[in-house]
């Protein structure tokens, strides 16, 4: 960049910069990250919170998401703010259920999400946390009456991505 470019306090935007070497700084990788679904049928109880088995995953950049028990661990030096999402969806021939799902940390409810589902519906929890190395991340659902959550991989899913330290 040519010094002349440099104005007093401020870059000029309207000019075009061409930058050697390496830039940093500019934002993080969003590493830790994971994407699970699920690829079986899922009965519930109920009035009963449950565990969703995510039991297949479709990426897992640092190996931190176990599939024998749909848990997502923080790798040592990786805490900070993550964005974690879920989303399942339920077979039920009812008209009305009580349908929560909730993201767990440390098997405490950190998040929730309470709908009313009818018949064949989805529900969905997403939110920011913050997350130390070590931590563990789940996903909990509670229905009105005996549900099963839907084989459907488009439909069920579970991840996250560390948004900054």
């Amino acid at each position: 960049m040519a010094i002349t470019k440099i104005q007093s306090e401020s870059l000029n935007l309207a000019d075009t910069y061409d930058f050697t070497g390496t830039v940093t700084g500019a934002g993080e990788s969003n590493v830790p990250a994971f994407h699970a679904k699920v690829n079986a049928s899922q009965s519930t109880s109920d009035l009963t919170f449950a565990k969703v088995n995510y039991a297949s995953e479709d990426f897992d950049t640092n190996s931190a998401y176990d599939t024998s028990t749909s848990t997502f661990t923080v790798p040592s030096g990786e805490g900070g703010k993550y964005f974690i999402y879920a989303n399942t969806r339920i077979d039920g021939a009812t008209d009305s259920e009580i349908y929560d799902l909730e993201i767990r940390v440390n098997n405490s409810q950190v998040l929730v999400n309470h709908a009313n589902q009818y018949r064949y519906t989805t529900n969905s929890v997403t939110g920011t946390i913050n997350l130390s190395a070590g931590d563990t991340v789940n996903i909990y659902i509670f229905i009105q009456n005996n549900l099963s959550i839907r084989s459907d991989s488009v439909s069920s899913f579970f991840g996250g991505f560390k948004v900054s330290s």
